[in-house]
């Protein structure tokens, strides 16, 4: 029996799909790593302080996997969360 076999026939292309499948695969995994902190707090979100006055203001302008802090206080709301966040306070 050969080697032949065993040989690559179109070793360039072996490569270029390997490399191909990499980077599809990082591009859609590591995009799981990119989920930012969004902050309301009443007190302190003057337009350009990247604070949010509202629960609802900020799951508006969260991505999905974002995670919403809450500041103490008491909000009267009526939230409507429609992509998975977290919400801590």
């Amino acid at each position: 029996m050969s080697d032949s076999f065993l040989r690559p026939r179109h070793p360039l292309l072996l490569i270029a799909t390997a490399i191909g499948f990499l980077l599809v695969s990082l591009a859609f995994f590591g995009s799981a790593s990119a989920a930012t902190t969004l902050l309301v707090d009443p007190s302190n979100c003057a337009s350009g302080s990247g604070n949010y006055c509202s629960i609802q203001a900020a799951i508006n302008a969260a991505t999905p996997g974002d995670t919403v802090f809450i500041t103490d206080g008491t909000y009267v709301e009526k939230l409507t969360i429609y992509k998975p966040l977290t919400l801590q306070g």
